[in-house]
Protein backbone atom coordinates (compact mmCIF):
# COMPACT_ATOMS: atom_id res chain seq x y z
CA UNK A 1 0.00 0.00 0.00
CA UNK A 2 2.46 2.29 1.03
CA UNK A 3 5.17 1.95 -2.32
CA UNK A 4 1.63 2.33 -4.40
CA UNK A 5 0.56 5.46 -2.74
CA UNK A 6 3.99 6.71 -3.27
CA UNK A 7 4.31 6.19 -6.92
CA UNK A 8 0.43 7.62 -7.13
CA UNK A 9 1.83 11.24 -5.67
CA UNK A 10 5.36 11.36 -7.43
CA UNK A 11 3.28 11.10 -10.53
CA UNK A 12 0.88 13.39 -9.84
CA UNK A 13 3.85 15.64 -8.02
CA UNK A 14 5.90 15.71 -11.53
CA UNK A 15 2.54 17.59 -13.69
CA UNK A 16 2.32 20.36 -11.01
CA UNK A 17 3.95 23.83 -12.23
CA UNK A 18 5.88 24.13 -9.00
CA UNK A 19 6.65 20.06 -8.62
CA UNK A 20 7.15 18.72 -4.74
CA UNK A 21 9.75 16.17 -4.87
CA UNK A 22 9.81 12.93 -2.39
CA UNK A 23 13.09 12.40 -0.33
CA UNK A 24 14.08 10.10 1.98
CA UNK A 25 12.10 7.34 1.48
CA UNK A 26 12.48 4.73 4.50
CA UNK A 27 15.15 6.27 5.46
CA UNK A 28 16.43 4.82 9.04
CA UNK A 29 16.45 7.36 11.93
CA UNK A 30 18.19 6.42 15.55
CA UNK A 31 16.18 7.88 18.36
CA UNK A 32 17.79 7.07 21.80
CA UNK A 33 19.64 4.08 23.86
CA UNK A 34 17.34 1.89 26.34
CA UNK A 35 19.03 1.37 29.26
CA UNK A 36 20.22 -2.50 28.21
CA UNK A 37 22.04 -0.84 25.30
CA UNK A 38 19.09 -1.62 22.72
CA UNK A 39 18.93 1.19 20.11
CA UNK A 40 15.57 2.68 19.34
CA UNK A 41 15.16 3.12 15.77
CA UNK A 42 12.37 3.65 12.95
CA UNK A 43 12.42 3.68 8.93
CA UNK A 44 10.49 7.08 7.59
CA UNK A 45 8.10 6.29 4.60
CA UNK A 46 9.02 9.84 3.35
CA UNK A 47 9.56 13.67 3.28
CA UNK A 48 7.34 15.88 0.91
CA UNK A 49 9.88 18.53 0.00
CA UNK A 50 8.54 21.51 -1.95
CA UNK A 51 10.60 25.25 -2.11
CA UNK A 52 8.06 26.41 0.82
CA UNK A 53 7.42 23.04 2.64
CA UNK A 54 9.49 20.00 3.70
CA UNK A 55 7.33 17.38 6.19
CA UNK A 56 7.84 14.11 7.21
CA UNK A 57 5.05 11.96 6.41
CA UNK A 58 3.81 8.26 7.18
CA UNK A 59 0.99 6.62 5.42
CA UNK A 60 -1.24 3.97 6.73
CA UNK A 61 -3.54 2.01 5.37
CA UNK A 62 -7.15 2.06 7.37
CA UNK A 63 -9.63 -0.38 6.96
CA UNK A 64 -13.66 0.84 6.47
CA UNK A 65 -16.17 -1.01 8.92
CA UNK A 66 -20.00 -0.42 9.45
CA UNK A 67 -20.87 2.25 12.03
CA UNK A 68 -23.91 2.47 14.26
CA UNK A 69 -24.38 6.24 13.83
CA UNK A 70 -23.12 6.71 10.22
CA UNK A 71 -22.81 5.06 6.80
CA UNK A 72 -19.16 4.37 7.83
CA UNK A 73 -16.46 4.46 10.69
CA UNK A 74 -14.56 7.00 8.00
CA UNK A 75 -17.16 9.16 7.74
CA UNK A 76 -17.41 9.06 11.40
CA UNK A 77 -14.16 9.59 11.90
CA UNK A 78 -14.35 12.45 9.45
CA UNK A 79 -17.09 14.01 11.07
CA UNK A 80 -15.06 13.90 14.10
CA UNK A 81 -12.17 15.24 13.08
CA UNK A 82 -13.84 18.39 11.60
CA UNK A 83 -15.74 19.09 15.06
CA UNK A 84 -12.94 18.97 17.33
CA UNK A 85 -11.49 21.79 18.62
CA UNK A 86 -7.78 20.98 18.42
CA UNK A 87 -8.14 20.52 14.47
CA UNK A 88 -8.45 22.98 11.87
CA UNK A 89 -9.79 21.35 8.33
CA UNK A 90 -8.58 22.91 5.02
CA UNK A 91 -9.64 20.72 2.55
CA UNK A 92 -12.21 17.92 2.51
CA UNK A 93 -10.44 15.15 3.64
CA UNK A 94 -7.32 17.73 5.04
CA UNK A 95 -6.40 19.00 8.35
CA UNK A 96 -4.25 20.35 10.89
CA UNK A 97 -3.40 19.97 13.82
CA UNK A 98 -2.70 22.77 16.52
CA UNK A 99 -1.50 20.83 19.54
CA UNK A 100 -0.41 17.43 19.46
CA UNK A 101 -1.06 16.63 23.25
CA UNK A 102 -4.21 18.44 22.94
CA UNK A 103 -5.22 16.60 20.01
CA UNK A 104 -4.13 13.73 21.52
CA UNK A 105 -6.33 13.63 24.49
CA UNK A 106 -9.42 15.36 22.57
CA UNK A 107 -9.18 12.57 19.51
CA UNK A 108 -9.64 9.63 22.57
CA UNK A 109 -8.30 6.99 19.96
CA UNK A 110 -5.42 4.91 21.44
CA UNK A 111 -4.67 2.57 18.31
CA UNK A 112 -4.47 6.19 16.47
CA UNK A 113 -2.59 7.80 18.33
CA UNK A 114 0.09 5.17 18.15
CA UNK A 115 0.52 6.69 14.42
CA UNK A 116 1.23 10.12 15.67
CA UNK A 117 3.33 8.80 18.62
CA UNK A 118 5.46 7.13 16.17
CA UNK A 119 5.73 10.38 13.23
CA UNK A 120 6.58 12.15 16.69
CA UNK A 121 9.85 10.21 17.14
CA UNK A 122 10.98 10.54 13.77
CA UNK A 123 10.93 14.24 14.15
CA UNK A 124 13.00 14.32 17.78
CA UNK A 125 15.58 11.90 16.06
CA UNK A 126 19.00 11.85 17.87
CA UNK A 127 21.49 13.58 15.05
CA UNK A 128 18.67 16.30 13.85
CA UNK A 129 18.96 15.00 10.73
CA UNK A 130 14.84 16.14 9.42
CA UNK A 131 15.29 19.13 11.70
CA UNK A 132 18.72 20.02 10.08
CA UNK A 133 17.16 19.83 6.42
CA UNK A 134 14.21 22.54 7.75
CA UNK A 135 11.59 19.99 7.77
CA UNK A 136 9.27 21.69 10.14
CA UNK A 137 6.40 19.03 10.52
CA UNK A 138 4.66 16.36 10.19
CA UNK A 139 2.22 14.29 8.37
CA UNK A 140 -0.52 11.23 8.41
CA UNK A 141 -2.01 9.70 5.38
CA UNK A 142 -4.48 7.32 5.75
CA UNK A 143 -5.75 5.53 2.84
CA UNK A 144 -9.07 3.76 3.46
CA UNK A 145 -8.94 -0.03 2.23
CA UNK A 146 -12.20 -0.19 0.98
CA UNK A 147 -12.69 2.37 -1.23
CA UNK A 148 -9.18 4.37 -1.79
CA UNK A 149 -9.98 7.64 -0.47
CA UNK A 150 -6.86 9.20 1.43
CA UNK A 151 -7.46 11.26 4.67
CA UNK A 152 -3.89 13.84 5.34
CA UNK A 153 -3.29 15.08 9.03
CA UNK A 154 -0.85 17.14 9.46
CA UNK A 155 0.51 18.45 12.58
CA UNK A 156 4.04 20.11 14.09
CA UNK A 157 5.65 17.94 16.27
CA UNK A 158 6.20 18.01 19.94
CA UNK A 159 9.02 17.43 21.75
CA UNK A 160 7.48 16.94 25.13
CA UNK A 161 5.28 14.21 23.30
CA UNK A 162 8.62 12.42 22.31
CA UNK A 163 9.98 12.90 25.82
CA UNK A 164 6.68 11.27 27.19
CA UNK A 165 7.21 8.24 24.96
CA UNK A 166 11.14 8.03 25.37
CA UNK A 167 10.20 7.61 29.21
CA UNK A 168 7.16 4.99 28.13
CA UNK A 169 10.14 3.04 26.40
CA UNK A 170 12.71 3.54 29.12
CA UNK A 171 10.10 2.26 31.60
CA UNK A 172 8.79 -0.83 29.98
CA UNK A 173 11.99 -1.92 30.04
CA UNK A 174 13.29 -1.19 33.33
CA UNK A 175 9.76 -3.00 34.51
CA UNK A 176 10.45 -5.59 32.33
CA UNK A 177 14.27 -6.24 33.68
CA UNK A 178 13.86 -5.91 37.41
CA UNK A 179 10.55 -8.27 37.38
CA UNK A 180 11.38 -10.88 34.74
CA UNK A 181 7.66 -10.66 33.22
Amino acid sequence: VENHVIREFESAFKRMAKPIEIKYKQHTLSFFKLPDGTRVEGNIDLVLWSEKYKCVADIKSKKDKWSSYYKTSWSELTDKLSTMKTVVRFGEESYWVTNLDAYIAELDDPFFAANFYQLNMYFFDEHHFLREKGVDHACIFQLNKNDSRIREIRFRPSEALYQTTKDKFTRVQTVIDETKD
